[in-house]
């Protein structure tokens, strides 16, 4: 019995170990993220990310520096984890923002994506101590000055004023 008991603990450790062995780290520097605030850091991080993802999963790790933005989307048994002393900022610039079919106040319409996406995927998560930050006085100042000339025409003229047409 004794003799069963070891080699079922040495099974269980082997196994752990091989599970700890296919969770992988990627490092947005090791996919040329500069972290420097002003260079557009987007494909670097989504390129650590679809690593991730094409791994088999993983932690995506954004070390400490500032990473400029847009929208990154995180996919399924992969972590994102902003560590302490890093900080995702979301770019000023609407075209670092892919349209994506999304549901407002009721309303089907095609937006913006976010900053940091998860949809449609499982066992994806955020975690560390940094700070995602999605500059958003920049978005709310344009939205409310639009808005007090848009009132009358609704949702779709503003939608009309912030993309230049009406997406499809």
């Amino acid at each position: 019995m004794k003799r069963s008991r070891n080699q079922s603990c040495l099974a269980l450790a082997v196994l752990a170990i091989a599970s700890m062995a296919h969770a992988r780290d990627f490092r947005v520097k090791d996919f040329r993220a500069k972290g420097n605030g002003t260079t557009l850091d987007t494909r670097a991080i989504q390129a650590a990310l679809d690593a991730a993802a094409g791994a088999g999963g993983g932690t995506v790790m954004v070390t400490p520096g500032t990473y400029l933005s847009g929208s990154i989307f995180v996919e399924s048994g992969t972590v994102l984890e902003v560590q302490k002393g890093a900080t995702i900022v979301g770019s000023r610039k609407l075209e670092d923002y892919p349209i994506m079919p999304t549901r407002i106040s009721g309303i089907e319409m095609s937006w913006p994506a976010a900053l940091v996406n998860i949809y449609g995927q499982h066992d994806a998560s955020i975690a560390g101590a940094g700070t995602i930050d999605g500059d958003g006085q920049v978005w709310w100042l344009r939205y409310w000055a639009l808005r007090h000339q848009d009132e009358p025409k609704g949702l779709r003229g503003l939608r009309l004023r912030l993309f230049g047409k009406v997406p499809q």
